[in-house]
């Protein structure tokens, strides 16, 4: 099968999510369904193998309606990751990032 961002982007939200964690799996990290947020947004906590225990990262999928990420969201997002006490975050769409969301990310 050919991945494409327009297959990716015909996933419901439950597949898409459970693609982005077989992903991280395959990449050697143990990925477990953190919480489900009423939006549909889905987030994973990542460890690795070696340090169970320890969370490396939150992985957030989108909200499956929205297409288009502003600074807002990534910004809830990190203070999401931060209140967790978690060093990296991740945030993974089928859509596309919008400028503010992508100046937010490289301050």
């Amino acid at each position: 099968m050919c991945w494409s961002l327009e297959l990716i982007g015909q996933l419901d939200w439950h597949r898409f999510q459970e693609l982005a964690a077989h992903l991280l799996a395959r990449a050697g990290y143990l990925p477990e369904l953190a919480w489900i947020r009423p939006d549909g947004a889905v987030a994973l906590a990542m460890a690795h193998p070696l340090r169970p225990r320890r969370l490396e990262a939150m992985v957030q999928c989108a909200p499956w309606l929205m297409r288009e990420i502003d600074a807002r969201v990534i910004r809830d997002f990190h203070q999401t990751v931060t209140a967790q006490g978690v060093q990296r975050g991740i945030y993974v769409t089928p859509g596309v990032f919008r400028e503010d969301a992508r100046a937010f990310v490289r301050m």
